[in-house]
């Protein structure tokens, strides 16, 4: 026998053995165990690729179709050897055997490994290209439980011969997917595959057919910012003389447009409005284009879109209102977008228009307290010709100005009434269920008294109902220093004393109301205090002008209120203290409103023969604020008889 021959019959005895292992192995695995089923992939891998000599086994005459699909659907879940498997199962000429029913026909409803490596987090493209090699029929499209078929696992990867194989063989290409609605081309066009996409249009797709959440195939190209591809659907089908659905709405009601704008994508938006599209189309939740470029804080892109319109002749309502009833404006002023309310009022927003609640621009720059924007607001305003109704009312009958002084917003107040010139003396002083409640019986001191300062300062003249309201203010909010408290002489107490002397406060200085008027009297004395550090048993000790001019700015009073802290202090003490603070704070006020008071009961008990003006004062010294507010009221009974 010669060598030639024996070298035959040894491997040809060798493969044998092999064969014979392999057989033992597909015997005893259970095929429903996936490590053994792993670990069976692993071992044909080194047996008939690693080790076989010469030509290759023919898989079935091992395996069943069957076993085979599963030993693929195992190896497609391997990080190793994947691709080594697959290219195994190839090269020994296998090729999928379809199932068939009774009658001959292959059963579709099949999850197959290409089903599975598309389902992978990261599918590799060209596995699964390969696997198509395997499962060749394109005449059998297979579907999953989830409607996924395998064209349309082509279509998604961007397999342009697969796909053109498909439909040759008569393949639908507008089919959908079963759970997702799926179509083949927003499956290509989501995935960035322009020959696919080209294909599937040059074949009959449909470029309006939305899928399951309404999406066109313009729409899957604004979402995910491809403007390439919007050039490709736009040229295909003016080629092929089928008009694009600009206008199309998804679900959520919203346009092409719509899309491009929410992804920011400029160079979509200008072809899109070049074709045609319509911007002022409205939403779903109501929103016009303007107010998604409002959400972009994009102020540049406002005014390049208004321009492209503008070029084309299309008229924008700049103040289109969203289901809320809000327009751009009123959104832009509610998220302090300076910039963007610039570029609207320049751009023709107006200024006064109100949103679905009855609010003005202006009462919601005064809601959040931002003077500087108001400032802002109206100079804009005023430069565009369309001057801000500063006086109007909210659907509460309030004006911007009532807003201010509720909530002690001095800086409001200035803007208001210096740049926007507010009426002040048509002001109507706010109720007392109008006052922002502070968490602190001092803050809340010290800021009404503050912002009646102002008012004052600007030239408002108080009302004997306006200091009705601000003295019931005082007693609602129990701020009056009753005479249990003084009794106690809490001030007195050494431990007091102690913690007292221990709490500093650094003192920051109050700027002019007016620092370019240097006449301003009733700025003159405003930082006449030296101390730049100062203890709380010193504020204490000073005199009552001197405190209120410390607490009053507040900076000051918060700083006090974070460095006093009541556990440092006997029982009860610091509230005591507090109270005291703000009867420091508000005995000028008291005292200055109520002495025409205590002139005129003096009038009424003297008949006729009222006292001098020093001794009222006198008589004033003795009396604490809350006995003041008890003469203010007995003299308004007193007045109110005399005029019945």
């Amino acid at each position: 026998m010669s060598s030639a021959k024996c070298s035959r019959n040894s491997v040809y005895g060798i493969n044998r053995k092999r064969l014979e292992i392999l057989g033992s192995l597909r015997i005893n695995i259970d095929w429903d165990d996936g490590a053994e089923l792993a670990e069976l992939v692993r071992r044909i891998k080194i047996i008939i690729g690693d080790e076989w000599k010469g030509e290759l086994p023919d898989l079935l005459s091992i395996f069943t179709p069957k076993q085979i699909d599963k030993l693929l659907k195992t190896a497609v879940k391997s990080k190793h050897y994947k691709r080594e498997f697959i290219d195994l199962v190839i090269s020994t000429g296998y090729r999928d055997v379809p199932k068939l029913n009774r009658d001959g026909v292959p059963y579709l409803r099949r999850t197959t490994a290409i089903h599975h490596e598309a389902r992978d987090k990261c599918p590799d493209v060209e596995t699964i290209g390969r696997l198509f090699e395997i499962y060749h029929r394109c005449d059998l499209n297979y579907f999953d439980e989830h409607g996924v078929t395998h064209f349309h696992v082509a279509c998604e990867h961007g397999l342009e011969d697969v796909v053109e194989k498909f439909i040759e063989l008569g393949q639908d290409p507008n089919c959908a997917t079963g759970r997702t609605g799926d179509t083949p081309l927003n499956l290509a066009l989501d995935n960035d595959r322009k020959g696919v996409a080209r294909l599937l249009l040059r074949k009959g797709a449909d470029p309006n057919r939305p899928d399951g959440t309404g999406s066109t195939p313009l729409h899957i190209i604004c979402k995910n910012r491809h403007a390439g591809l919007a050039g490709l659907l736009f040229g295909a089908c003016d080629l092929l003389r089928r008009p694009v659905q600009l206008e199309a709405r998804d679900k959520l009601g919203e346009t092409p447009l719509h899309s491009a704008l929410r992804c920011r994508n400029k160079k979509l938006v200008e072809v899109l409005l070049r074709r045609g599209a319509d911007p002022n189309a409205i939403a779903g939740g109501g929103a016009s284009p303007l107010h998604i470029i409002y959400d972009s804080h994009d102020a540049e892109w406002l005014r390049r879109f208004l321009e492209i319109c503008d070029e084309l002749d299309q008229l924008v309502l700049v103040d289109a209102r969203d289901e809320s009833g809000n327009a751009p404006l009123h959104l832009a002023l509610e998220q302090d977008y300076e910039d963007m309310v610039e570029a609207l009022l320049r751009l023709g927003a107006d200024p006064n228009c109100a949103n679905g609640d009855g609010v003005k621009p202006v009462h919601l720059i005064c809601r959040r307290n931002k003077a500087a924007l108001a400032r802002t607001f109206f100079e804009i305003s005023r430069s565009v010709g369309q001057p801000v109704q500063v006086d109007a009312r909210d659907c509460r009958g309030r004006t911007p100005l009532q807003l201010a002084v509720a909530r002690f917003n001095l800086d409001m107040i200035d803007a208001l009434v210096d740049h926007g010139r507010a009426d002040l003396d048509g002001l109507v002083f706010p109720e007392a269920k109008d006052f922002r409640v502070a968490e602190c019986e001092l803050e809340f001191a010290a800021r009404l008294i503050g912002c009646l300062e102002r008012l004052e300062a600007k030239g408002y003249w108080f009302k004997r109902q306006d200091l009705l309201t601000i003295m019931r203010l005082f007693a609602k909010y129990q701020l009056f220093e009753v005479a249990a408290d003084l009794e106690t002489r809490w001030y007195d107490d050494d431990e007091f004393q102690r913690s007292a002397k221990r709490t500093m406060i650094c003192l920051t200085r109050r700027k002019r109301d007016n620092e370019n008027d240097d006449d301003n009297e009733d700025d003159a004395d405003e930082d006449d205090y030296d101390d730049d550090v100062i203890s709380l048993h010193e504020l204490l000790k000073s005199p009552a002008d001197k405190i209120a001019r410390i607490l009053i700015h507040r900076t000051n009073y918060r700083k006090f209120l974070a460095h006093s802290d009541p556990r440092d202090f006997p029982e009860g003490y610091m509230q005591a203290c507090l109270v005291h603070l703000c009867e420091m704070i508000s005995r000028r006020f008291f005292r200055r409103w109520s002495l025409e008071s205590v002139s005129q009961l003096s009038w009424a008990s003297c008949a006729g023969k009222g006292l001098p003006r020093l001794c009222c004062d006198k008589i004033m010294e003795y009396l604490r604020n809350e006995d003041l507010f008890r003469v203010f009221l007995a003299a308004a009974d007193e007045s109110t008889r005399w005029q019945q």
